[in-house]
């Protein structure tokens, strides 16, 4: 009997190894799977129109509050926007511990490394479509407002392209750190809190910019200013990181995050 099986048991197809690009598609359909995901998508685009709407009636600035700009409008609102993308990128590193079904994605992906960058590439991904649709549906509605006729958005005016491109590169990177603060820490409640202090710490610094410039929040506030606030700040003597300097200094905080993620999983159990 065991000789008559053994031509089919060799016939059988080889196992195909967990590659990352299966882990990928997989991570994606998990996170599009949860409302948390889809509320925190919505709630990013629609707080982002709706700030951005609010300030095209904004008739008491006018529209040189603005700088005429419209990029600078539709991203003025980026700051409070990014909260619901903090909090996504905080369930998706620290859910599945919270849940206790760590235990059967890393059964299923035992290459815990493959299993980190995948749940990566996925809330980039999923930060950067939102962010690009976010902004999209903000500079269309600043267009038709009272102020619109009077803003303009030039890719060659030297700021347009930093304020849009930047900020959404921000929302990325901020969304990323926020998912290797989850992974780490593995309490979504504490991680949710650290995350908005991180991400409003320019607010909360305002008075001391020499350490602010070296905290997450900055590189939101600096990419999408105007280039009018950032030589004021500059003549002040206070700032050494510029808008895009910051986005370094984010993308650096960011690895940091999801490096002590990859230790802590690699280190622990689950």
């Amino acid at each position: 009997m065991t000789a008559a099986l053994l031509p089919a048991a060799v016939a059988l197809p080889a196992r195909r190894g967990v590659g990352l690009a299966r882990v990928v598609h997989s991570e994606w359909a998990k996170s599009w799977g949860l409302r948390s995901t889809r509320w925190a998508v919505a709630t990013t685009i629609a707080l982002t129109a709706v700030l951005a709407a609010m300030t095209g009636f904004d008739s008491l600035v006018g529209a040189d509050g603005y700088g005429h700009s419209l990029a600078y409008l539709a991203g003025g609102g980026l700051l409070f926007a990014q909260l619901p993308l903090l909090v996504h990128g905080v369930l998706t590193g620290a859910g599945e511990f919270s849940t206790g079904s760590a235990t059967t994605t890393l059964a299923a992906v035992p290459r815990r490394t493959v299993a980190l960058l995948a749940k990566v590439i996925t809330v980039a991904a999923t930060a950067a479509v939102t962010s690009i649709a976010a902004l999209a549906g903000a500079v269309a509605l600043a267009r038709i407002s009272p102020l619109g006729q009077d803003l303009a958005l030039a890719v060659d005016d030297g700021y347009s392209v930093r304020i849009l491109g930047g900020g959404a590169a921000a929302m990325t990177l901020l969304a990323v750190l926020a998912l290797g603060v989850g992974m780490a820490v593995r309490r979504p409640v504490i991680a949710i809190a650290l995350m908005f202090g991180l991400g409003l710490s320019e607010l909360a610094l305002m008075g001391a910019d020499g350490l602010a410039q070296w905290l997450p929040g900055h590189a939101l506030v600096t990419v999408t200013a105007l280039p009018d606030f950032l030589d004021l700040v500059a003549s002040m003597g206070e700032t050494v990181v510029g808008p895009w300097a910051s986005l370094g200094v984010l993308a650096l905080w960011a690895l940091l995050a999801v490096t002590l993620a990859a230790v802590r999983l690699r280190r622990s159990d689950v």
